[in-house]
């Protein structure tokens, strides 16, 4: 067997499991205030999705073919029945990678936003001036998951068997409570980051 040594030097690293990782978009979309300011739009889950009450962004599931700018056009039209020309994307911010979900966030403006929005997907709309996230760190907890194996995983083939040092997994939950409602998840998360972006690369 020959090897090319030189090849190897020049390999350009992949993310190992990327290619089976899903794709998603969701959009921060600003919104004008008359004062002057901006709010950033919330969408509230519909009883007939996933996680149905939970406070989210506009977005959904990459298609196939679809560049990440038009997915974050196609579901922010979908679920608030937006017009062509509504909704300006700015570009994209900070990408998050949940499980096997990789989810890129988009940044745009909102104009003429009359409240609609599509039943199937969404139960209400409402805003959030962008300085609350700007001036107010979010709750933080500690969730831990730990490792559930399946019957017929071969213990036998690894050293110490069922008493294996299996590692537990720790993830931090961030809650940002406006009011009455309550931004939890991966929302708070994005908008932790968001805000930490504006703060260090905007607003300095």
């Amino acid at each position: 067997m020959t090897i090319d040594f030189e090849k190897l030097k020049n390999y350009t690293p992949k993310y190992i499991g990327l290619g089976e990782a899903r794709h998603a978009v969701v959009t921060i979309p600003f919104i004008k205030r008359a004062d002057g300011g901006w709010d950033i739009l919330f969408e509230v889950r519909s009883e007939t999705v996933m996680q149905p009450g939970d406070v989210c962004l506009p977005g959904g599931r990459q298609e196939k073919g679809e560049s990440w700018e038009e997915t974050a056009l196609r579901e922010a039209k979908e679920e608030l029945l937006l017009s062509d020309g509504q909704l300006t994307l700015l570009g994209p911010a900070d990408i998050m990678m949940p499980g096997n979900v990789m989810i890129h966030t988009m940044m745009g403006i909102l104009t003429g936003y009359r409240g609609g929005f599509d039943p199937e997907e969404v139960a209400e709309t409402f805003t959030v001036p962008l300085e609350f996230f700007l001036e107010n760190d979010p709750d933080r907890y500690t969730v831990t998951r730990h490792v559930e194996m399946p019957p017929d995983f071969p213990f036998d083939k690894i050293h110490g068997g069922k008493r294996y040092g299996w590692k537990v997994f720790n993830e931090e939950t961030l809650f940002y409570y406006y009011g009455e409602r309550t931004i939890w998840g991966l929302t708070a998360k994005i908008m932790y980051w968001f805000s930490r972006m504006m703060k260090d690369y905007v607003l300095n």
